[in-house]
């Protein structure tokens, strides 16, 4: 269940990236870097109303920020239980969804290169020692759109044949859309 969502959201946001690419107006949603490469943020969508609920957590709500870099596309999903209404810190956590009732988020970055029968997608999770000791900046504006500032926070490959695959990742994502 939990790895068919988890292709069910990042085709969403492949789609979504893809879409967002082809915009001629500049959209300011921020940006992150991961292996000397920054990523320019195209859209930051916030979906607050996770239908339909997982396993037995029904109040997920996710910020979801798409990118393209040349022939390169990503997406980084930041997970909260409840999405943020006040600013503040918010611990990482190693699990793919946050505690009820926690100041956590859950942060997992898909990369995909090449194209056609070249393609080549990485997911990453951050290692639960990095996690368990870097903090998020939320901010939420007066719009109550949310920015979220990551300091250097250590991503491994989820493919355990790629474990030396890893790198700091750190972000600045700024909401570009409505929740959802």
């Amino acid at each position: 269940m939990k790895k068919t969502l988890t292709g069910i959201v990042a085709f969403a946001l492949i789609m979504l990236t893809i879409t967002s690419c082809k915009k001629t107006t500049a959209v300011n949603g921020g940006s992150w870097s991961f292996k000397s490469t920054t990523y320019n943020v195209t859209s930051a969508i916030a979906d607050v109303s996770q239908v339909p609920p997982v396993s037995s957590v029904y109040n997920i709500a996710s910020l979801s920020a798409a990118c393209q870099n040349g022939t390169s596309y990503g997406n980084i999903v930041f997970t909260f239980f409840q999405y943020p209404t006040a600013s503040g810190q918010y611990t990482i956590t190693s699990n793919q969804y946050p505690d009820s009732g926690s100041h956590q988020i859950a942060v997992q970055m898909i990369l995909q290169t090449g194209s056609g029968t070249s393609l080549v997608e990485n997911t990453y999770n951050p290692s639960p020692s990095s996690a368990s000791g870097v903090t998020a900046n939320v901010t939420v504006g007066s719009n109550g759109w949310a920015t979220i500032t990551l300091p250097a926070l250590q991503m491994l490959n989820a493919d355990t044949t790629k474990r030396s695959d890893s790198a700091a990742l750190t972000a600045t994502i700024k909401q570009t859309q409505d929740a959802l």
